[in-house]
């Protein structure tokens, strides 16, 4: 796996985009394709994206990790096949996204902002790993700094993210639009920000957007403090 380390400026933003592959997801296949397409093409002009990198991570019962690579190198391969392995997922994807910062800050020593998002349409199914897992590790990506979004898409309600200790939380319909317009602005405007948006990851989409006020004091306080980096 080749991942970029190199960046333009010292506002590093890292965005991880789990996406749902199970068979569940075959009729909403071309539109997660036109959609991850419109986000790709909403970041042509925007200042900071020589300093963003995307990893488009895939799974089913299996994961598929993405490279991280610049948006306008992003490699779109959506496809539907399988079970719903979750928290799995969830494992794995998180454990990718901390050792590319660690190699992000060993090459640059700059600590990178980080989001993990995640989307999918139905609960988790033949998962081996328990759901407690996945939420002890949401919750540990929450206490070292990184903002966790989940994006409940078809049957999958939002109330699943929030019980997952996710910061911010969406219920979406149209998922081209989705990608195109309401995560490409969030995403914007995480790069723009000095900070990790936090609970506030979806506020630019007020209407479906929800934060979750599940997890607990620390993690807020970590948010603010990036010496989490060092423990």
């Amino acid at each position: 796996m080749i991942n970029f380390t190199r960046f333009t400026s010292d506002n590093i933003n890292i965005f991880l985009i789990l996406i749902d592959c199970s068979k569940s997801m075959e009729e909403r296949h071309e539109e997660v394709i036109k959609g991850l397409e419109s986000f790709k093409k909403s970041f042509k002009n925007f200042p900071e994206v020589d300093s963003i990198r995307v990893s488009l991570t895939y799974f089913n019962d299996e994961v598929k990790l993405g490279e991280y690579k610049p948006i306008k190198n992003m490699k779109i391969d959506h496809y539907y096949e399988g079970g719903t392995w979750l928290n799995y997922a969830i494992l794995e994807a998180a454990e990718n996204l901390r050792q590319y910062i660690d190699e992000v800050y060993e090459e640059t020593k700059i600590i990178p902002r980080a989001t993990f998002i995640v989307l999918s349409d139905g609960d988790p199914c033949g998962d081996p790993v328990s759901e407690n897992k996945g939420r002890e590790t949401i919750r540990n990506l929450n206490l070292q700094g990184i903002t966790t979004a989940f994006v409940a898409c078809g049957n999958m309600g939002k109330e699943y993210g929030k019980q997952m200790e996710f910061m911010s939380t969406i219920k979406v319909k149209d998922i081209e639009h989705f990608f195109g317009k309401e995560l490409s602005e969030s995403c914007k405007e995480q790069s723009r920000s000095l900070s990790p948006l936090g609970s506030s990851f979806f506020s630019q989409v007020k209407s479906s957007g929800e934060s979750s006020s599940n997890y607990s004091q620390t993690t807020a306080q970590a948010l603010e403090d990036e010496d989490w980096f060092n423990q």
